[in-house]
Order: structure tokens, then sequence, then C-alpha cells
């Protein structure tokens, strides 16, 4: 949400049951390239000290998982760039390996300001980057730029921190927003859904829905774009129901048994968390919600993380928070990482948030050649990045609707977006836009519908496709990567 050249250990010291809120990582002296071995190349490069790159991902807490596999994702590249030469770096004259400082930000604003000040100012952080949470970025944003120190790969994506950023860029020269303000593209599952309804054939019996988000600066976020772009489809959100991110909530029956009785034809849950999210589609299944369920996190984590425990009450929810397994080059990526770690890793946690951006920030150190900050920013901007799950482009100003605030990704069909997503038997198949679908819409047999005749026997067929089995990995469900 990730060979063997490095053997990373990672410390995280339990103190009176809490965990400490930082641990660095250091590749071992064996992998550094030695003087003699730079020497041997031919070039008149020296080794000069590794550049210490401090991450913040959530170790502990609420998104716990989603750190650890970010933590994966970024290893695992790492491994795979040094064995194409990629590192050492090469700037200012030298070849420098990278230290990661691994930072634990805990999904908690106030831990995650202490963690990465100490990181600056004790442990000489050279770059930084890598928080997962909006309400974090929004208390992290102006520091990086205080002590002149980039902060590339953060997808605390709030409008609310563009918005804030807008009205100071300079505060935050140096910080990459990089993940696009919900208006850009939470907005899309509108019309997504009434496209894929349309071409299915099926009408619900009442355009009413419920928004379940996590009370947290991108939950708002998300379910404020998300009611925006209902209501302008026709839609009624008859609510708009908020719960604890820490602790995670766990009981859902309250929200459940409400929207059984005033008729909710979809729900859209928004979690960051796992632990919330698998117990409202466990809850939800087992009471026979009769709605479409939507959730925007269920991509972020693997589904050997969840199918295991949800099995068929995480079947027909629809997403539109990750990538699919679609080209020769992404299904190589989970297939090797797997190897080395032992489940398929998410789409958009070990593909595009590790894999892609930090591929990008080491090919803008090479291009850059220097460790100057604006020389490091002006690289960066400039660059085109075709990722393997993502092309990605930084905007230097506020350019909406492609990019609400300064230095944020592009959000459009070329850039930053995702597809629909249909999960089942914990396999997404990707079903709109039309350019990259898969497959098509599978009705879920539960929900309330008005359906044509004709229309009907066709559903029902494919539900049939849709319930046969899968193949099963070592952790749980192996999703579909193809022949």
């Amino acid at each position: 949400m990730q060979s063997t050249l490095v053997i990373v250990v990672v410390i995280l010291a339990a103190v009176g049951g809490a965990y400490a809120y930082y641990s660095t990582l250091t590749p071992p002296a064996s992998t550094m390239m030695s003087t003699s071995a730079a020497m041997s190349t031919g070039t008149s490069l020296v080794v000069g000290p590794p550049i210490k790159l401090a991450l913040i991902p959530p170790l502990t807490g609420p998104a716990a998982r989603t750190g650890k596999e970010l933590q994966d994702g970024i290893l695992f590249t790492y491994n795979e760039l040094k064995a194409d030469g990629q590192i050492p770096v090469k700037v200012d004259g030298q070849l420098r390996d990278i230290q990661f400082i691994w930072l634990d930000s805990k999904s908690d604003p106030e831990e995650a300001v202490k963690a990465y000040t100490d990181a600056i100012v004790t442990q000489g952080a050279d770059i930084l980057g890598w928080n997962w949470h909006s309400s974090v970025a929004l208390a992290l944003y102006t520091i990086s730029t205080k002590y002149g120190k980039i902060h590339f790969g953060d997808v605390g994506e709030t409008q609310e921190l563009s918005a804030a950023r807008l009205k100071d860029p300079n505060a935050s020269r140096y910080w990459f927003k990089s993940w696009a303000d919900p208006p850009s593209y939470a907005s899309i599952f509108a019309p997504a859904l009434d496209d894929i309804m349309s071409a299915a054939g099926y009408t619900p019996k009442a355009r009413v829905a419920a928004l379940l988000l996590e009370d947290s600066d991108y939950g708002r976020s998300m379910a404020d774009a998300l009611k925006d772009a209902l209501t302008a489809k026709g839609w009624t959100i008859q609510y708009y129901d908020v719960f604890s991110l820490s602790p995670p909530e766990t009981d859902f029956t309250p929200f459940i048994s409400k929207y059984k009785t005033s008729g909710v034809t979809l729900v859209y849950q928004i979690s960051t968390g796992l632990p919330s999210m698998n117990a409202f589609l466990k809850q939800s299944y087992d009471a026979n919600l009769t709605a479409i369920r939507a959730s925007f996190g269920i991509g972020w984590s693997s589904p050997s993380e969840w199918y295991p425990a949800l099995g068929a009450a995480s079947d027909y929810v629809l997403s539109m928070d990750s990538n699919a397994y679609t080209t020769a080059a992404q299904k190589d990526f989970a297939t090797k990482f797997q190897a080395v770690y032992g489940y398929y890793p998410s789409a958009v946690v070990s593909g595009y948030w590790a894999h892609d951006l930090f591929s990008m920030l080491i090919a803008g150190l090479n291009q850059a050649g220097t460790m100057n900050s604006e020389t490091l920013r002006s690289t960066l901007l400039s660059m085109i990045w075709h990722g393997t799950f993502m092309n990605i482009k930084f905007t230097e100003n506020a350019d909406p609707p492609l990019a609400f605030g300064p230095m944020e990704v592009i959000a459009n069909g070329t850039y930053f977006h995702f597809p629909l997503l249909e999960w089942v038997h914990g396999n997404s198949t990707a079903i709109w836009p039309p350019s990259e679908a898969q497959g098509t819409w599978v009705v879920p047999p539960n929900v309330g519908m008005i359906m044509t005749p004709i229309i009907a026997p066709i559903i029902k067929v494919l539900q049939v496709f849709a319930m046969a089995p899968v193949t099963q990995g070592r952790f749980g469900v192996r999703p579909y990567l193809g022949e």
C-alpha cells in the first residue's frame, strides 16, 4: 500500500506497551559501494556519505498495516534500483547510497510533528516524505521548507491543504503533494456509477445514499466531494455519518439498521483503517443490507490481509481507490513482490506510493546531479515520470481542476486517476472507464432493483460466472494476474 542484496532490519522498540516513534534503517555495509569498486568503474566520482531519507508512514495505530506495506514496497524498490545501477545516486561529484530513517506518524499529527522535527534537527535527514494522512500533512507541510529540505511522496490529499498552501506558496516551497484533491477524482464516482448502472439495465428503487466516513480531514474531504457529485446526479444524501478512526470503530450495527429501515440503496464507506472497513463490510453482509456497497480504502491493503476474514462479505463491493493489475510490468512487479514478502501487494500502496514515487525521486536525484534543494525541486517539477502504475506530473502552480494547489500531481485521464473496480473473491476487476475496463459490472444479487425482462437473465448468468472458484495463495486469495 516488496532481491536479496540488502537485508534491512527495522527495530520498533516497545516501551511500556507503546512503540518508539521512529527507527532507523541503514543498508548493511556489505551492500555499500566501496571506493575501490567505484574506481573500478572508471569514474572519477568518490563515495560520499549516504543520503538520509526520512519517511513518516503510520507504523503503529489504526493504519499500521498500510505503513508496513509501504515500508516493504520502498525496500523492494530500493533493491531493484540498486541492482539496476540507479543507486548509489550520482550527486555533487559523489556516489551516495540511501539510508532510510523510518519515522512513525502513529496516525497522530502531534506525534508526527515531534518525530519529523527530530529527524531533521537530531538525525540529520536530507530529504523527507511519504506521509499517509491528510491530518498529518496539515501539521507538517511547512516544516521541511523551513529547514530547506525537499519533502516528496506525500499522499495527504485534502483540499484544505491545497487552500492553505495557496495563501503562501513559499511557506511550503519544497513540499510535493503526490495525491490529488478529492474533487479531482472522488467526484468521478457519480458519473461512473450512472454509466455502469445504465449498461447493466439496472435502476435502483430510489436514489437514496448514505456516506459513512472516518473522523479525519481525509474522510470529510472525500465525503464532501462525493456528496456534491452524487447530488448533482439526482441522489439524496440521507445520511452523513462519522465514525472514529482512532480508536477504530468496529460496531456499525446502529448505522446499518437505520440504513435498512430508511431504504438506502447506496452506502459509501470511507476508511483508511482496516479494522473499521472489515467490521462494516462483514456486519452489513450479515445483516443482508440490500444496497450497493462502495468502499474507499479496500484497495489500499493486500487482499491477503482482509479476504480470509471477510470472504463473501467483500463480494460485489465497488471502489475507486486503486489501480488494477493490467499490464505485464504491473503483473511482474506483483509476482516478484509476493515471492519476497509472501503476500500480493496493493497496487496503490506498494505500487504507486512506494514503487513509482520512490523511483521518480531517485531518477530526479540522478538527473539533477545535486542535493541543492532549488535545483532538485526544479528537476522534479520538470519531469514526466512514466511509472509502472501511474504516469506522474507535478504542476508548479494551481491549475484547477487538474490541480487545486501548488506543486501537486496533475489529475486527469493521462496522469493521476483510478478506474472503478468491482471486487469478487478478493479479486478486483476494472469496470470503468470503458478504455480501461476488464469486464462489466456484476449486479449484487441482493440489491433492490428494477430491471428490464431482457436484462434480468443476463445478470443472473454473469453472477454465476462471478462466483466461480479462484486460486488460493499462501496467505489467502491470490488476485488474478492473467496468464
